[in-house]
């Protein structure tokens, strides 16, 4: 009932979200980190509710982390958390959207780019371009459609790569899109 979502390292540290499903109307979210990838320690429990889970954690380059969290509880939107340094004391911003297989990437020091599913009318693999507080500036819908989500995000070379699986076209398959950087800005 421990799942560690997503490890992201930044000097030699893994750093990861561990949600735990141990009762059936309250689930725990606590940040991890592990020299070794292969042994994590849980450094502190962020104080989510609504049934946290899935979770993506980033860093801006001025080293605060952010982290992108799926909620299920309730009224199932999302959240952004900030921290700065040692990353224990969290502020939280409502999404007006919810999150499935959520991952984001920082566009540069205003904007991020979130990878989700959407719930809305028919489900589909989207891409929401937000300031950071997840105020949505942009939204692109990807080709997708029934089983759709988890989105892999990359910048290389003036474009966002997007890998994502869909079932839109009978089983499920795994999907590629190449976005230039100048269309989400």
């Amino acid at each position: 009932n421990s799942w560690i979502w997503r490890v992201i390292w930044k000097d030699g540290v893994g750093y990861g979200m561990d949600y735990q499903t141990h009762q059936e109307d309250h689930w725990d979210l606590y940040r991890t980190k592990t020299n070794d990838g292969k042994s994590f320690e849980k450094v502190s429990k962020l104080e989510v509710d609504s049934l946290p889970n899935e979770a993506t954690i980033r860093f801006s380059d001025d080293n605060e982390m952010y982290v992108l969290i799926r909620r299920e509880g309730k009224d199932r939107m999302g959240l952004i958390g900030k921290s700065h340094a040692p990353y224990t004391d969290w502020n939280y911003t409502k999404l007006n959207f919810q999150l499935g297989g959520p991952n984001f990437l920082f566009l540069n020091d205003s904007k991020l780019v979130i990878g989700t599913r959407n719930y809305v009318g028919d489900r589909k693999t989207y891409l929401y371009v937000t300031d950071l507080n997840g105020e949505v500036e942009k939204t692109i819908e990807l080709p997708s459609g029934g089983d759709t989500s988890y989105p892999g995000l990359l910048i290389h070379d003036d474009f966002l790569w997007v890998s994502y699986y869909s079932s839109h076209e009978g089983n499920s398959h795994i999907y590629l899109s190449k976005i230039p950087m100048k269309d989400l800005l």
